[in-house]
């Protein structure tokens, strides 16, 4: 069975839908992962999870939105995300970008300058995240 393409984010609205749409149609599995059930072990498993599923069973993760939470909760998440570069996830909007736009934010930036739009990334890489019949 092919790796599954991941999308983690708070909810399974259109920007989800979209993307789920978009794997569908090149030949992709696509799964949802909501944030606020993302669970990591301490110990000899790296395995990270969001209810039952793995996200290191993917071959690229999409990270979509991150809510707000509390101070623990969000460095868990950027600690995740970084966690899952390290162990050979391909993360889209990865860790340092999403904290790169934070640190921004308030000074007025554009926070697109730093996260690379999903849809373009998707188009880039079709070849090595969604190999098929072309």
């Amino acid at each position: 069975m092919a790796f599954p393409i991941g999308i983690l984010s708070a909810q399974r609205g259109y920007h989800v839908l979209a993307l789920e749409e978009a794997a569908r149609r090149r030949n992709c599995e696509a799964v949802y992962f909501p944030i606020a059930r993302l669970a990591g072990g301490v110990g000899g498993d790296p395995a990270l999870r969001s209810g039952e599923a793995s996200l290191l069973d993917c071959r690229a993760l999409f990270v979509r939105t991150i809510p707000g939470g509390s101070l623990e909760q969000i460095i868990f998440r950027m600690d995740a995300l970084h966690r899952l570069e390290a162990l050979g996830v391909r993360v889209v909007n990865r860790a340092s970008a999403i904290e790169r736009t934070l640190a921004v934010g308030p000074t007025g930036m554009s926070s697109t300058r730093w996260v690379e739009p999903a849809a373009s990334f998707l188009d880039r890489m079709e070849a090595t995240i969604c190999p098929g019949e072309s």
